[in-house]
């Protein structure tokens, strides 16, 4: 749901939005909170929506496969996969 959320706030003028690479983090308060919202989630979605973010994909998708690789079993953002096929296609 947190997409959802930064969607509707971006609609009711929101501007400036939290997010962390792969999703990780947290609140340890929260019982089964899953974690942030996946800023490479958050930018693909601006970009979407025609906002420019000034933020390269092809980085935020090397930074959560780096993520990955030195924090085993925090996996990736699906949106990750979707970058790097675009990337493999050329199209970013």
């Amino acid at each position: 749901m947190g997409i959802a959320n930064a969607y509707a706030a971006l609609e009711s003028g929101v501007r400036r939005f939290d997010a962390s690479i792969a999703g990780l983090g947290g609140c340890p308060f929260a019982p089964g909170a899953s974690g942030n919202i996946a800023t490479e989630d958050l930018v693909l979605m601006l970009n979407q929506q025609g906002y420019e973010t000034g933020i390269s994909l092809a980085g935020l998708a090397a930074a959560a496969r780096l993520t990955q690789q030195l924090l085993p079993g925090s996996g990736v953002a699906k949106s990750t996969q979707w970058i790097e096929r675009q990337i493999e296609k050329g199209a970013l």
